[in-house]
């Protein structure tokens, strides 16, 4: 069974347990189903069942889960170690990528209202992006790619698309500052790459600087939204070649 089908097992165990209703007409209607109706008791052993169902399903999604961090900005990110990596995107990613190794763990980002629970950010996050990291034999990490569906409106706010133009924003703040060299396009395979430097500087880096080069586009026949972050460089002809076999892969 994949993280996928545990993760939608416990859904719908969730929405089998009873909880608060969602307004009065509702009340009422299920008050005038139950008129209608024989009355049938939920035997105390059934409730015991449903219960010890629901805590194991939590656990299995839980155990998948190497651990959950609340990172801020409405985000829970969960990390497993996961063998079918981006399938539920139908996302085909190399096991090798330029000089380096997929990593075994698939961080999956649940975008959600501030203060939602660990559990109701697995079981009913607004948006989900997932991310995997390449790295180097020396285990240095060599690129990040994260996907997201373009089917969720929400999907052009992660990915700084605007009118499906790739804008991303400079930001200042916390412990780091981020600047963008202008953003510049090329095309392939009918799939345009939007692609530029990207340069972080502040406590987080010890007062100094890093750079590393962004490529971003859309696959229009998955309805997906790819971003690459090569880590650590500069070397543009570099990542736009990672995300050219990342899209011939898919073709």
């Amino acid at each position: 069974m994949t993280n996928s089908e545990f993760e939608n097992m416990a859904i719908n165990i969730v929405k089998m347990s009873p909880g608060a209703e969602a307004s009065f007409e509702s009340l009422k209607r299920k008050r005038e189903m139950r008129m209608r109706q024989p009355v049938v008791k939920t035997s105390a052993h059934r409730r015991k069942v449903l219960a010890a169902a629901l805590v194991m399903a939590l656990v299995i999604v839980s155990g998948l889960s190497v651990y959950a961090v609340q990172t801020g900005n409405g985000m829970w990110a969960f990390y497993r170690a996961s063998s079918t990596y981006l399938s539920q995107f139908n996302l085909t990613l190399p096991e090798q990528l330029a000089s380096a190794s997929m990593g075994e763990e698939t961080q999956w980002l649940k975008i959600v209202p501030h203060g939602i629970s660990r559990k109701d950010a697995l079981t009913n996050p607004l948006y989900t992006v997932a991310s995997v990291t390449y790295y180097l034999d020396d285990s240095e990490a060599y690129c990040d790619i994260s996907v997201g569906s373009t089917k969720n409106a929400y999907w052009k706010t992660y990915f700084s698309y605007d009118d499906e133009i790739w804008v991303p924003e400079d930001s200042t703040g916390g412990n780091n500052n981020t600047s963008y060299e202008k953003v510049q396009t090329e095309e392939y395979e009918d799939v345009i790459l939007y692609y530029a430097q990207m340069t972080m500087w502040g406590t987080a880096y010890e007062n100094g600087s890093a750079s590393n080069v962004i490529v971003t586009w859309i696959d229009s026949e998955n309805d997906l939204c790819i971003h690459l972050n090569l880590l650590n460089s500069t070397q543009t002809d570099d990542a736009l070649t990672c995300a050219k076999e990342i899209i011939k892969m898919n073709r």
